[in-house]
């Protein structure tokens, strides 16, 4: 009966060990460099709030070239949340803001759609 309570002691102290260290360990590379590009489409937000659309445009240029450096992590886990992010999101809003006279109204509520989106990425991968 003692050896049976000391095992069960070490197998909790290992479950909780292993727990312990499973909620220390340090977010996936995948994980942080997708999370990594998510500022840019809230300065992209912060700057169509604003009705600078240069400073947009300048904001969402710069997700674009984030966005190419993780694109694959997206396209390897949900081609369909893929899809909607770069050909629907990003091509819309990227065609609203390279006009003379962007509508930031319509630009703003697009990339909000965008960065619910970009949320739902993140949360699949996490």
């Amino acid at each position: 009966m003692k050896k049976l309570a000391q095992l069960l002691c070490l197998a909790l102290l290992g479950t909780l060990t292993c727990a312990s260290y499973a909620a220390q360990a340090p977010e996936r590379f995948e994980v942080t460099s997708v999370k990594a590009v998510r500022p840019t489409l809230l300065n992209t937000i912060a700057a169509l709030k604003k009705g600078d659309a240069a400073a947009a445009k300048a904001a969402f240029e710069q997700y674009d070239l984030m966005w190419n450096g993780i694109e694959m992590y997206i396209n390897t886990r949900d081609k369909s949340m893929y899809g909607e992010l770069e050909q629907t999101w990003q091509s819309k809003i990227a065609k609203e803001l390279a006009v003379p006279a962007p509508d930031t109204a319509a630009a703003l509520a697009d990339t909000q759609m965008m960065l619910a989106k970009y949320d739902e990425a993140i949360a699949m991968i996490e």
